[in-house]
């Protein structure tokens, strides 16, 4: 009796540990005005091996940043409208299209907002207790996740990533 409960146990324990590691957030990928966050078991691996190697494997420590390249094509930019409408698949979870976050710094730039914009979605007193901490961020983009949607701050003279944070 003893030994079945005991393979129930451990059985139910690696199940326990394989859904952690599958649910666990691989990419931060900038797309278009944001970044989202993509979980491993959201990433699309039908052309998996048409992505750069660096983006075929996520990370095991923490999730890593980059961005999404659109396409040049009308056509393939409406097919990727389609897919994510109608699939449920945006563009962020296809490491086939991801380059390096340097290649979007222009983007970055232009899209960064004001610091001062902060204030309009939580207290005056958490955005400067938290900016007190990061004082080389003078700019931030939003940061959509499944649960909480949190913040990225920036330096926007070099499109640099500073923390991720919660506001």
């Amino acid at each position: 009796d003893l030994s079945i409960i005991v393979a129930i146990q451990i059985s139910a324990l690696c199940y326990g540990l394989y859904s952690i590691e599958q649910g666990r957030p691989a990419w931060l990928v900038y797309n278009v005005d944001r970044f989202e966050l993509v979980r491993k078991n959201e990433i699309a691996n039908q052309n998996i091996n048409q992505a750069p190697p660096q983006f075929r494997y996520p990370s095991w420590l923490k999730p890593q940043f980059v961005a999404t390249e659109f396409a040049k094509d009308a056509k393939q930019r409406s097919d990727d409208m389609f897919t994510e409408v109608l699939g449920g698949i945006s563009i962020a979870q296809r490491p086939e299209r991801y380059v390096e976050l340097t290649q979007v710094t222009t983007q970055i730039q232009q899209r960064a907002l004001p610091l001062k914009e902060l204030e309009q979605y939580n207290p005056k007193t958490d955005v400067e207790k938290t900016l007190a901490k990061y004082p080389k961020a003078d700019a931030w983009l939003p940061l959509k996740a499944n649960a909480i949607d949190m913040v990225v701050l920036v330096n926007k003279e070099s499109a640099s990533i500073i923390k991720t944070v919660d506001l």
